[in-house]
């Protein structure tokens, strides 16, 4: 009889660590990087940072110039997108909910160029 409560308590510990697991609140930024005419910029980088965590991800447009950054912790973000030949561009108190995906498209500037 002992051996049996031992195993089922085992067992409920091993269901209790697998629905934690399972439950962790997570959520997602995705977006589009363009130029002045629209146009998708592929390869630029796309740098991710919580300052109050000190946690940060990396990732690079693909060729239609989007991209998506999974499994997040929901808090308070930094983004910066950088591509050459272009002015970087910053998006800061960038909001994550959980479940809640957002969405944080940016228009580069060529380098150099002037906005009127």
């Amino acid at each position: 009889m002992n051996a049996n409560v031992g195993a089922a308590g085992r067992l409920l510990l091993l269901a209790t660590l697998t629905s934690l697991a399972w439950g962790q609140a997570v959520t997602s930024v995705r977006g589009n990087v363009t130029d002045a005419s629209g146009s998708g910029i592929p390869g630029a980088q796309i740098h991710l940072a919580n300052p109050d965590t000190n946690v940060s991800r990396d990732t690079v447009t693909n060729n239609d110039g989007s991209y998506e950054v999974l499994q997040l912790a929901p808090g308070t973000y930094t983004l910066t997108v950088s591509a050459n030949g272009f002015t970087a561009a910053e998006r800061k108190d960038l909001k994550l909910q959980v479940n809640l995906p957002a969405t944080a498209d940016f228009r580069l500037q060529v380098a150099g160029s002037i906005q009127k």
